[in-house]
């Protein structure tokens, strides 16, 4: 087995209903995320390490989702693997603003490597810094022999999480977990022996990511977990009701420049104006 996407995880829940967060994604024209993934498809990411590696475009996007309570965004999710697993994750998207459409990248590394994203021979972002930091799940039994066995366990174990987002107004936001993971992946290669990732939402837009994933600790596997942030704004994060994780406000992302040497591009987590256009 390998890495599935939201849509095939949906197949293997056998004798379960269609999740509630897949009936709820827009229907967009065919057009539009058509549109998302020729620019997602524009980018060369590269591993840097003591062999550079060439990340792989996963060929379909994880999700296309929608917010029409933020300007009325709408956008789509993909992933770049390296030996089966999510390297790095990104959102395409765009959002109508004073009679024109603003059409945004952002990105976020999940690997422990530097890394390099490129278009049209243009260097766009370059994070240096591992994008994620790992902790045990405090009180999770140890992974289960089976992979549908495993799907279950890190469905359950991303229950035990909940979101808050404080956008620069100081108005709060609980978010919600689409209980469908973005895409669960068992890599080829490494440390890792399962994995998945939860978005925790408003409306259908992911603002913050959980990662799981079964990774070998010693002669055996547990469960551990990670954070990404897909907004810029203030998000804490709790397990059980206590504080695991959190990340300050970032307002410089309003102020990124596409392919010019931008000096907020070394962060792991990165926003930027690809293009804005008239209609």
């Amino acid at each position: 087995m390998g890495i599935f996407p939201a849509w095939l995880v949906a197949g293997l829940l056998v004798g379960q209903a269609a999740p509630a967060d897949r009936q709820s994604q827009p229907d967009a024209p065919q057009a539009a995320i058509d549109a998302f993934l020729a620019e997602a498809e524009g980018y060369t990411i590269t591993q840097r390490g003591t062999k550079d590696v060439a990340l792989e475009l996963m060929p379909k996007p994880l999700l296309h989702w929608a917010n029409p309570a933020r300007n009325g965004e709408d956008g789509a999710v993909f992933v770049w693997l390296k030996d089966g697993r999510p390297e790095v994750i990104g959102s395409v998207f765009e959002y109508p603003a004073r009679g024109a459409v603003v059409r945004k990248h952002a990105f976020h590394s999940l690997s422990d490597q530097p890394l390099v994203a490129e278009s049209a021979g243009v260097e766009v972002w370059a994070p240096k810094a591992a994008g994620l930091k790992f902790a045990p799940v405090e009180g999770a039994e140890a992974p289960a022999d089976t992979p549908r066995r495993r799907l279950s366990q890190m469905r359950e174990l991303a229950r035990q999480f909940s979101l808050e987002l404080v956008d620069l107004r100081e108005s709060k936001s609980e978010l919600r977990l689409m209980t469908q993971p973005l895409v669960r992946y068992e890599p080829k290669a490494g440390p890792v022996q399962d994995g998945a990732i939860f978005a925790f939402a408003i409306g259908t837009d992911p603002e913050a990511l959980l990662i799981l994933e079964s990774r070998r600790s010693g002669d055996a596997f547990r469960w551990e977990f990670a954070f990404a942030r897909f907004h810029f704004v203030t998000i804490s994060a709790q397990h059980n009701g206590k504080a695991v994780w959190s990340v300050e406000p970032d307002p410089d992302m309003m102020r990124t420049a596409f392919g010019r040497g931008d000096p907020q591009r070394e962060k792991i987590y990165y926003s930027v104006v690809k293009a804005i256009t008239t209609p």
